[in-house]
């Protein structure tokens, strides 16, 4: 009787009682819909991590290698190795357009899931873009409705595309 121990043996009982109510429900990948929420939420953090826990084995290695590809400092490197072999006044100009391009922000959002068995889901989801550059506003256009297989495992949903 969580009462009798007190105000912070109370606290203890009732925070002992969240985790095992999350840990029986999947937590945050419980439903197709709260996989598919906290994937995006993921991918919107760059918790790559995170990402990599609600995605299906098969494919973590490209989780892997899209974590290492946002890392500063690999992004960075990639970029000067791309720019190195423009002629001056071009890479110039690329570094001025990557400049600009620093305050663009990108966002997945969720639209819509459907399940369309006991294990099987599809989730709509948009990128849409802000703070885009007017000169970079044709390439960068919000885009709707890519579709996201997710599949329910023994860990709960994940993202299996």
């Amino acid at each position: 009787m969580p009462w009798i121990l007190g105000g912070a043996g109370a606290l203890v009982v009732i925070v002992v009682a969240v985790v095992l109510i999350l840990n029986m429900t999947g937590g945050s990948n419980g439903t197709a819909k709260d996989a598919a929420d906290s994937y995006a939420a993921a991918i919107n953090a760059k918790d790559f991590d995170k990402v990599r826990s609600l995605t299906c084995a098969e494919h973590h290695d490209e989780i892997d290698d899209m974590k290492k590809l946002y890392d500063p400092a690999t992004m960075s490197a990639e970029i000067e190795k791309q720019l190195e072999s423009l002629p001056a006044e071009m890479r110039k100009e690329a570094q001025k357009s990557i400049d600009k391009a620093k305050d663009v922000k990108v966002t997945l959002a969720v639209d819509n899931v459907v399940e369309k068995s006991d294990t099987t889901a599809e989730a709509s989801m948009s990128v849409k873009y802000e703070n885009v550059p007017e000169d970079m506003k044709s390439l960068m256009k919000d885009q709707k409705a890519a579709k996201i297989p997710f599949k329910k495992t023994d860990s709960g949903w994940v993202a299996c595309d």
